[in-house]
């Protein structure tokens, strides 16, 4: 069982909101693939390299959803959540 402490929780939330800002406010269209290049992606990377593997991938997998829903593109909860 992953134990997380409220230092853990609380980089984690800051990191969550970040990525999310960041995939939101900049993006660059790929037609042929109908996605997105964002700047969210760094933050994840960064997260995820100065705070260890549990803050990235949760950080990120939060933010990628609740940036989503901002940009209107629920049907990408079902991919990620599989």
């Amino acid at each position: 069982m992953l134990k997380l402490d409220s230092k853990t929780i609380s980089i984690t939330v800051v990191f969550t909101a970040l990525i999310a800002l960041t995939t939101v406010s900049f993006q660059i269209s790929i037609p042929e693939t109908q996605g997105y290049f964002n700047l969210g992606e760094i933050v994840v990377y960064m997260a995820t390299l100065l705070f260890g593997p549990t803050v990235g991938c949760i950080a990120g997998e939060v933010s990628s959803a609740l940036a989503d829903m901002v940009r209107d593109i629920a049907f990408m909860l079902l991919l990620r959540c599989n």
